[in-house]
Formats: structure tokens, C-alpha cells, sequence
């Protein structure tokens, strides 16, 4: 998933339909708008591993930057849940997802290979790799933040 633009169409009019519910919670784009953006879904558990995103975003793309983008987290549309390193931070380990969004084009025979961002997954694969490399230089894990206890009702 890093290899398309994030697109979300905007919901259809009322009365014409519910639309695609994978896109509910999530705000209109399109795929122009964040063709420099990547989604780091997860950093909210490990502020750890938001530095070494970050920092590998510097270092692997000095000349040009991807603008980062938190914004998934906590958001109505459950893309950290639905995502597969979910249940390893459910789990205490540290896990974040670096996508670059959904697409109306998403898991149908549409999803051609014209439509990739060649140019923005190079700077995309750079970053894991100095990440995952600056990960395994380290001496000790990413830390997780703890879970925070359910509000007790009254």
C-alpha cells in the first residue's frame, strides 16, 4: 500500500447512495493533493518509533522530503484497527503502518500499474530502509507507551 496516492471521493449526494463505506470518516482528497504524503498509522503507541520515522525521513530523503502525516491514528474510519499490526500493539509491541492511503481503485481489477508513483515510493522504500537499519543498530526495542485503563462509569 505505498504505491498509489491517497483518493477519496466525496460522498455522494443524499438519496444517491451510502457510497463506499471503506472511505467513511475519512475526508475528501485527491490523489494530487498528497502526491508527497505518506500516512504513519500507529505512531500514537510509540513516540520511539514517530523519532525514527522521522529521522530516516531526513536521512534517506535529504533532497526531498515525504510530508508525513499522523493523522489516522484515533480517527472515526478504525484504519489502525483494520490494519495487520494492530493486534502486535494490542499485544505490547511496537508496530506502525506506513501507507499511503486508500483509493477508490483499492482491491478491484482497476488497480493498474500506470497508476503507481514510482518517484514517491523510491523516497517511501529509502525510508524503511534507513529506519528498519537505524532499528537494528540500536541496543534496546522501541518502547510502547501503556494502553490507558477503560473510564470507570459511575
Amino acid at each position: 500500500m505505498i504505491g498509489r496516492n491517497e483518493e477519496v471521493p466525496a460522498p455522494e449526494p443524499a438519496g444517491g447512495g451510502r457510497g463506499n463505506p471503506r472511505f467513511n470518516g475519512l475526508d475528501p482528497q485527491t490523489a494530487d493533493s498528497n502526491n508527497n504524503a505518506l500516512n504513519i498509522i500507529g505512531s500514537v503507541r510509540s513516540p520511539d518509533l514517530k523519532a525514527q520515522v522521522e529521522a530516516a525521513n531526513e536521512t534517506a530523503n535529504k533532497a526531498a522530503r515525504l510530508e508525513l502525516r499522523y493523522r489516522y491514528d484515533n480517527n472515526v474510519s478504525q484504519l489502525m484497527r483494520r490494519s495487520d499490526h494492530w493486534p502486535f500493539i494490542q499485544h505490547g509491541v511496537p508496530g506502525i503502518w506506513i501507507f499511503t492511503g486508500l483509493h477508490p481503485d483499492y482491491h478491484t481489477v482497476n488497480d493498474d500499474p500506470e497508476r503507481i508513483n514510482y518517484v514517491k515510493m523510491e523516497k517511501i522504500l529509502r525510508l524503511v530502509h534507513q529506519m528498519s537499519w537505524s532499528l537494528a543498530q540500536q541496543d534496546a526495542r522501541p518502547k510502547m507507551l501503556p494502553r490507558t485503563a477503560p473510564a470507570k462509569s459511575n
